[in-house]
């Protein structure tokens, strides 16, 4: 698999093997308020806490001086793990790094190992932009990605909370969610209905529900398949008005971020 690239200047904040690496009191270190990550799988935690039982902490945690104590910059599901395997000290990289840096770091560590959901993303990318008024553009290089990219991402924090949590669960993917996203919220209600109830799969099928229409009379194919190759593109709504030789083609934003992230995609600067 390809490794992710960091955003420009992380690569420094990363340990080296030069570093010196201590051994802490495991109740002298609090974890970290800008982790992304809200759920561990127990499953997953079970597993690790086994193998520290069995084999000690095979990769030191790194950690930021905090009064007396120690806080987190990333590391913290080994901590844990550590502290439920019953280990009184744990090996720490200390690392003096700024809040900003923080939770860079620990956004990107976890976008590395693919731990995050969907859902836990958004909350990371939107932390970032509140915490340290950056632009969306600024979160796309801090983790590597295109700024479209972040901006659907982002959209998903716009669904109501029983959807999130379907998507943190996995019921729903996080292409279901963008589906959902882009619908008015009486549309959007019925087609979660939908979702729950298993009577859709792949997020083409809840596509096709979407795009199909429910006006009296047949839309012309050609007209159809315009509005949804755009609708594809923009990831909204799109209608096309079409009669006479002449029309008007109709696009939805939902916010002034959506708007944005639309007039990126057309490469229209404003």
């Amino acid at each position: 698999m390809q490794k992710r690239a960091l955003g420009r200047g992380l690569e420094a904040l990363i340990p080296s093997l030069t570093e010196t690496v201590k051994f802490v009191e495991i109740n002298k270190i609090v974890p970290n308020k800008f982790q992304p990550r809200k759920s561990f799988d127990p499953q997953q935690m079970a597993g690790l806490i086994e193998s520290i039982k069995e084999d000690g902490i095979l990769q030191p945690i790194v950690v930021k001086p905090l009064g007396d104590n120690y806080e987190i910059v990333f590391g913290e599901r080994r901590w844990r793990a550590s502290k439920e395997a019953g280990l009184k000290t744990i090996p720490v990289i200390i690392r003096e790094a700024d809040n900003k840096s923080q939770l860079k770091l620990a956004l990107v560590e976890n976008l590395q190992r693919e731990e995050l959901n969907a859902i836990e993303k958004a909350g990371g990318y939107q932390a970032l932009i509140d915490e340290f008024n950056l632009s969306q553009e600024d979160v796309a290089k801090i983790v590597g990605k295109n700024r479209s990219s972040v901006a659907n991402t982002l959209r998903l924090l716009k669904l109501p909370p029983n959807m999130q949590e379907e998507i943190k669960k996995g019921t729903i993917s996080e292409g279901h969610g963008r589906v959902l996203v882009s619908l008015p919220p009486e549309e959007r209600e019925k087609l979660y209905k939908k979702l729950l109830a298993g009577q859709l799969f792949s997020v083409r099928e809840t596509e096709q529900i979407v795009y199909k229409r429910k006006k009296a009379g047949k839309k012309d194919a050609h007209i159809q398949y315009i509005e949804e190759q755009i609708q594809k593109t923009l990831g909204t709504k799109v209608m096309l008005k079409t009669g006479r030789g002449r029309g008007r083609i109709i696009i939805e934003y939902y916010s002034d971020e959506d708007l944005n992230r639309i007039l990126e995609i057309l490469k229209i600067t404003i």
